[in-house]
């Protein structure tokens, strides 16, 4: 079964949901999938009612009101294809937010967008990352849409390269532990695989971050102990749909976490 990582908190969950289970943020893979395949149900319930024999009076009516509710689901269905092309990111909070907010909100969470973002893109400017993701954290804290941000998913990958430092002051410190040691893995494995390329908008961010994952390569070397070839070797396994497996890269972790120094 295919895994996804939501890009909003970062949990695993079916790729074929329409939104993550944990926090409502819409998959967009699996809503296009969803749809497709309710418009394929109702066009082979179209044939069968063309190809239907005719059985008398009560049976033209059974069709014929059958046939007013598939038009009816074409036409909704069509609507919803509309506004996925149209809405964008609205779809998102619409359909897809547990927050129950009604457009009111949604004009004040734009308003307070247009007010504060210009503080994180100041920020980011001046390569301030981390005050920019120190802004961030309060703002989310504040339960507002950070991820709207244009510059998000750099933000997001840069809070992955403050982890594995964090986890390597815990192994100077002989306190990382084999969780630990697993959460190391993955991280570095979404470096080395360029997990985040995927999702970033700008060539800046995408050099900033190319010149960390460099960064990241060179301390699965020296201090993981984990060869290119081990590393290429488990991409296959590890690396699946975009996103570093979880399960593989503990498996990793397992297998060379006593050589972590």
């Amino acid at each position: 079964m295919a895994k996804n990582i939501c890009s909003n908190c970062g949990a695993e969950y079916d790729a074929s949901l329409t939104a993550c289970p944990f926090c409502g943020y819409i998959n967009h893979e699996g809503a296009e999938d969803k749809f497709f395949d309710d418009l394929e149900g109702t066009r082979e319930k179209l044939v069968e009612l063309v190809d239907a024999p005719e059985a008398g009076g009560a049976f033209k009516d059974e069709i014929r009101n059958t046939s007013t509710g598939v038009v009816k689901r074409i036409i909704a269905i069509a609507i919803v294809a509309v506004v996925f092309i149209a809405a964008g990111v609205a779809i998102d909070r619409i359909l897809y937010s547990d927050g129950g907010h009604d457009n009111k909100d949604y004009a004040k969470e734009l308003a307070w967008e247009n007010e504060h973002f210009p503080e994180l893109d100041k920020l980011y400017e001046e390569e301030r990352f981390d005050d920019m993701i120190a802004l961030l954290e309060e703002f989310t804290e504040a339960d507002h849409e950070v991820w709207n941000w244009s510059h998000y998913n750099f933000a997001d990958a840069i809070i992955v390269y403050n982890s594995i430092e964090e986890y390597l002051q815990e192994l100077d410190k002989g306190k990382l532990d084999k969780s630990g040691c697993r959460l190391l893995t993955y991280d570095v494995l979404y470096f080395c695989y360029r997990e985040y390329a995927e999702d970033i908008k700008y060539d800046k961010d995408l050099e900033i971050l190319d010149e960390k994952a460099e960064e990241v390569r060179t301390i699965a070397h020296m201090r993981l102990g984990l060869t290119d070839r081990i590393i290429e070797s488990a991409r296959p396994a590890a690396y699946k749909d975009g996103y570093v497996d979880w399960d593989e890269a503990s498996k990793i972790a397992d297998k060379y976490y006593k050589n972590y120094k």
